[in-house]
């Protein structure tokens, strides 16, 4: 007689591979908190973050920008595609920057998780369709409780600034 036992180990097996990712994740954001502590060139750490925010969080398209007293966000770095900026307002005064500009303005995370069908973003349609790109997220800078720019990130696929991602950010 032979007898024998099956387990699904699917949950398990799923469970080390969100432990893993998330270890990984853990692990970009010591080194790159290594390298602010080490490195203070405003130029290198800017480049690294959105570098960071596409190899690590794997967005497709990073942007960082500061917020100046004249109303326009200045974009310090970007990675990931080769975009062309578009002038970017956080006062109100122009036509792009509408989710960059809330979330300086109110030091909230603004995430539009499909900008085909979010009527926030209907001027950034035809770029995003351009681009492949489906949605996106602007991240507030904030020191001593004060917004001072905006990380933007784009990625190609719809609903992916999930609880998770967002609570890494």
């Amino acid at each position: 007689r032979l007898f024998g036992a099956f387990q699904d180990i699917t949950d398990r097996k799923l469970a080390e591979e969100q432990i893993l990712k998330q270890l990984t994740t853990i692990s970009n954001l010591y080194a790159t908190t290594q390298k602010l502590t080490h490195k203070m060139d405003l130029d290198f750490l800017v480049k690294d973050v959105t570098r960071t925010c596409v190899e690590t969080f794997e967005a497709r398209y990073a942007w960082l920008g500061r917020a100046e007293a004249d109303g326009s966000i200045t974009v310090l770095a970007t990675y990931g595609m080769e975009i062309p900026v578009y002038p970017l307002r956080w006062d109100g005064q122009g036509e792009y920057g509408h989710l960059a500009a809330e979330a300086i303005k109110t030091g909230f995370p603004l995430i539009a998780q499909d900008v085909f069908n979010d009527p926030r973003t209907a001027f950034l349609r035809s770029w995003a369709e351009q681009h492949h790109l489906t949605s996106l997220a602007d991240f507030p800078l904030v020191s001593r409780e004060q917004p001072f720019g905006v990380l933007g990130l784009w990625s190609d696929q719809k609903n992916f600034f999930d609880e998770d991602r967002v609570g890494f950010l």
